[in-house]
């Protein structure tokens, strides 16, 4: 069983390859392209059909026991060699719905040598305003797309409560955001006299290296409360930034070499809440209060300083609105 097995696997394996550049091994293999060429037949169906008849006369000049395991690899190596020529041509299909589709398409084009189709979409339950991409390609590509795009656009998840027909609602959202990203810069310059010759110790050569990792989470509670005259709004958000940038800064001069790696981690608390007042169909007005708590620590390991600041602030906003007549 176990030489079937191998006797049957390989060589379909060797004979999907030549089968998907439209070659052949010969023998058998020859008649079963043609009946794929001039025929609806798939190379599995015709390989099968062109070795049959060797199939058949193998229980007549081996008996039963051999006939039966020459069927068994009779259609095990038919459907190994579809198998394997469909994975070669497999296409992943993906459907990217985000809202910055411009860094995506870009890597598609540029990056994987792909095309994609965009179109503005609208989402069922937020009713926000989405753009969709389409685009095709292989497995390989699919997984540098992947991960690319979970660099790329971030995750949010919303929920909302209403309670009544008036419009009091709650509103509750999370999203998280990684922007991860090398970039790198140079050139080499030199000075030449009129007649092409090179001046001596003129020549400069500058390369830039720049990692950058940025991660951003955020959450805000809102509540919409909406009365018979006024509308009150009160919610908190919080949010943690987390970045790191390392920084390769070389020249052809040793005294301007610069390194270093950066780290900048940032804590906001907020709390907040407006009162809104329409006082007749041409004026109305505002009155906003938010306090807000920051926390920033800087890091620079090259001169190996830290530098931290905890500070609270009130932010409060007036608006006073006034709706002139309609011009005619």
């Amino acid at each position: 069983m176990l030489e079937l097995v191998f006797a049957i696997m390989l060589p379909a394996i060797g004979s999907a390859i030549l089968f998907n550049i439209d070659a052949s091994s010969g023998g058998t293999d020859v008649i079963a392209m043609i009946l794929k060429k001039y025929t609806s037949m798939n190379i599995g169906s015709a390989l099968m059909a062109a070795d049959v008849a060797a199939v058949g006369l193998s229980f007549a000049m081996y008996g039963p026991s051999t006939g039966l395991f020459s069927v068994m690899g009779l259609v095990a190596k038919s459907m190994v060699v579809d198998n394997v020529i469909e994975n070669m041509n497999l296409c992943k299909c993906f459907n990217i719905v985000c809202e910055h589709p411009q860094p995506i398409c870009n890597f598609i084009i540029h990056e994987l040598n792909r095309s994609a189709t965009t179109f503005e979409a609208r989402g069922a339950y937020s009713d926000a305003h989405k753009t969709v991409i389409m685009t095709t390609m292989r497995r390989s590509q699919a997984i540098r797309l992947r991960n690319f795009i979970r660099q790329q656009e971030p995750m949010n998840f919303h929920t909302d409560k209403v309670w009544d027909d008036k419009g009091k609602k709650m509103t509750w959202d999370v999203d998280y955001l990684r922007d991860n990203r090398d970039e790198n810069m140079g050139f080499l310059s030199k000075t030449l006299l009129p007649d092409g010759t090179e001046i001596p110790g003129t020549n400069f050569d500058y390369n830039y290296l720049q990692h950058r990792k940025v991660d951003v989470v955020s959450s805000a509670l809102d509540f919409i409360l909406p009365f018979e005259k006024y509308k009150i709004t009160a919610g908190a958000k919080v949010s943690f930034t987390n970045t790191r940038n390392g920084i390769n800064y070389d020249t052809s001069d040793p005294t301007l070499v610069q390194d270093d790696y950066f780290r900048y981690k940032e804590q906001i608390y907020a709390l907040y809440a407006d009162y809104s007042r329409e006082y007749s169909e041409r004026f109305s007005m505002q009155l906003g209060l938010r306090m807000e708590h920051t926390r920033t620590t800087g890091i620079s390991e090259a001169k190996d300083t830290e530098d931290k600041h905890d500070y609270t602030r009130l932010f409060p906003t007036v608006y006073l609105l006034y709706s002139p007549t309609d011009l005619l």
